[in-house]
């Protein structure tokens, strides 16, 4: 840390709350958190399942859930926190209250526990989970879009729409586990944009807003790659 940042500290508010904070230059997004709103978002924290980066009690590797999923089904998953109320509220006023400067601000959140987690990992092109057209229309945007072209943007990769939802479906909080899987079948499809590309020399960055079983990043990942897509990661807000 440079010497200026202890003698001339920044008193930015948090992201979360408003409470005004003590914060130095060159830091991480993290630093942008109160210690009461961090406490309440729940980092995720090691040991994690090596498959979809729910906290373990052990470092065990794989929970139940992924180990019930084919190997050759299976995401990678990083997230930047658990699913908490607060966490929930959080996303909830992003996506229903229309606050998209929130999007730069979680949209940071994931892009350092990438940086962490995916050290090393070449991604050559970063897209999101679509919105179906009514949802988007009454939306007015794709919450996971805005986060994917946050982090490209941040990590110097260019964000592409490779994916369209062709089908409407449920809120997927409202389902369980066996219907979000059916809900979920055939829903996507590969986008114009995206069938112009040779896919299969990609290494693909898929963005979501929330992890919950999985069965969005996987539905999606299993139609990328009938369209020649080999490696393929996701990242998520909450988990």
């Amino acid at each position: 840390m440079r010497w200026w940042s202890f003698l001339f500290p920044i008193h930015p508010n948090c992201w979360f709350c408003n409470q005004s904070k003590v914060q130095t230059f060159l830091s991480s997004s993290w630093s942008n958190i109160c210690e009461d709103c961090l406490g309440l978002l729940s980092p995720i924290q090691n040991p994690t399942c090596h498959v979809c980066f729910r906290s373990l009690a052990d470092d065990s590797g794989i929970c139940c859930d992924c180990l019930m999923v084919a190997i050759e089904d299976r995401v990678q998953n990083v997230s930047a926190v658990a699913y908490t109320s607060k966490a929930k509220k959080v996303i909830s006023r992003f996506k229903y209250l229309g606050d998209e400067r929130y999007a730069k601000y979680i949209g940071a959140m994931m892009r350092d526990v990438v940086e962490v987690h995916y050290r090393g990992i070449p991604f050559s092109v970063i897209t999101s989970v679509p919105l179906h057209h009514k949802r988007l229309t009454e939306r007015g945007f794709n919450q996971s879009q805005l986060l994917a072209e946050q982090i490209g943007k941040s990590i110097g990769i260019p964000t592409l729409n490779l994916l369209e939802r062709n089908k409407p479906s449920p809120p997927q909080a409202s389902l369980g586990r066996a219907d979000r899987i059916r809900s979920l079948q055939n829903s996507f499809q590969i986008s114009e944009e995206a069938q112009q590309l040779d896919l299969r020399p990609h290494t693909i960055l898929l963005v979501d807003d929330v992890y919950t079983t999985g069965s969005t990043i996987r539905e999606c990942a299993k139609t990328l790659r009938s369209a020649g897509a080999k490696t393929i990661y996701s990242t998520t807000f909450a988990r």
